[in-house]
């Protein structure tokens, strides 16, 4: 069974049981707070380390998020070390989020534009994007800076993406002079 399958079906798991406790939001926010975790390096490496032990695993891991995160989130961190598991643990935070969001119809946008947008320039494109989605569905936008583009913006959506940059205009007119 490959890791992603692996990670699916433990986030499923999890998922699951939230919502017959209905405390997913919690949950939710626990995996938030894990993945931000995750993103420090020496955190990362400490949990993907074989030969760190998994109850020194579990003993750091009470320590810093014992008073933070919900008894169930707790518990099931608790059965991934003990079955040796540890490290599907940032893709299992990563699929909980995304089936999270594939339930309740949000789909995550990152718009990154040549300069920052204006609070009417995003709303602008927001309301494109909401015409794209299923009725009721809702967007969470990641927005940033990249001057690389020279103007105009880049929008991933859904794995889709929607190139409306001069950078990207300019190597399509360079495509076209080069195949006459």
């Amino acid at each position: 069974m490959s890791l992603s399958q692996i990670a699916f079906r433990y986030a499923k798991s999890i998922l699951d049981l939230s919502k017959e406790r209905n405390s997913t939001e919690k949950i939710l926010q626990d995996m938030h707070q894990l993945q931000a975790a995750m993103k420090q390096r020496d955190f990362a490496l400490f949990l993907q380390s074989p030969i760190i032990q998994a109850s020194k695993k579990a003993s750091v891991m009470k320590a810093i998020f014992a008073d933070n995160l919900d008894v169930m989130t707790f518990s099931f961190i608790d059965i991934l070390l003990r079955k040796g598991r540890e490290q599907v643990l940032p893709e299992v935070v990563q699929s909980f989020i995304d089936q999270y969001n594939t339930i309740n119809k949000i789909s995550r946008v990152n718009l990154r534009s040549a300069t920052a947008l204006s609070e009417q320039g995003l709303e602008s494109i927001k309301a494109k994007l909401l015409t794209m989605l299923p009725a009721g569905g809702t967007l969470e936008i990641e927005s940033s800076v990249d001057p690389k583009l020279i103007g105009g913006f880049v929008v991933e959506m859904d794995g889709r993406i929607l190139d409306a940059s001069v950078a990207h205009q300019l190597e399509q007119i360079k495509k076209e002079l080069t195949q006459k």
